[in-house]
């Protein structure tokens, strides 16, 4: 969208939507990436591991330490798997906010979309977007950051009862398809 009329105070809501609109094509552009996680619940305790997100529709979570569980969003469900316990279950994937992520267009601008822009932050260096779903059942944020210049994804933050930080982020042109099984 193109602002062309912006004056004084509409200004910055202009620049905003511009750059909310170049981070909804960077979003839908971004296929395949790799990175880091580490989780706190509110007990404290810390679990990491690996994360991996294939557009639209694949998403896995490797803990690795200290308890090795698999989460794999496939599109339609998420499959869990406690490696140590054997254990597995399955839950609708449209259910967590993550899914916002491997949605197959992401939308922040249009109304009728399930997700929408909490707030939108900008330091001059950095963009923050925090997200939310409507009608969600918990109080649920993603927090979606980027590098300014060039236009790079450099972190995302689950926040609720635990908190997920995701970082060292790696862009690819394909992942192993292998890697989204259970």
């Amino acid at each position: 969208m193109l602002c062309l009329f912006c004056m004084s105070g509409a200004s910055a809501y202009c620049n905003d939507q511009e750059e909310i609109h170049a981070i909804e094509s960077y979003l839908n552009s971004l296929k395949h990436i790799a990175a880091k996680f580490t989780q706190i619940d509110a007990s404290g305790s810390t679990q990491f591991g690996n994360f991996f997100l294939s557009r639209p529709g694949k998403l896995k979570w490797e803990y690795l330490r200290p308890k090795k569980i698999t989460i794999l969003f496939n599109g339609e469900q998420i499959l869990y798997h406690n490696k140590e316990l054997d254990q597995k279950s399955e839950y609708k994937t449209q259910d967590s906010l993550i899914y916002f992520l491997i949605s197959p267009k992401i939308q922040l601008s249009n109304p009728d979309s399930e997700y929408y822009l909490q707030s939108f932050g900008n330091n001059g260096k950095e963009l923050s977007l925090e997200i939310k779903k409507k009608n969600q059942l918990k109080d649920e944020t993603l927090v979606i950051k980027f590098n300014k210049s060039p236009l790079k994804l450099i972190g995302i933050e689950m926040k609720d009862s635990l908190s997920i930080f995701i970082s060292s982020i790696i862009e690819y042109r394909s992942l192993d398809k292998n890697l989204f099984k259970v």
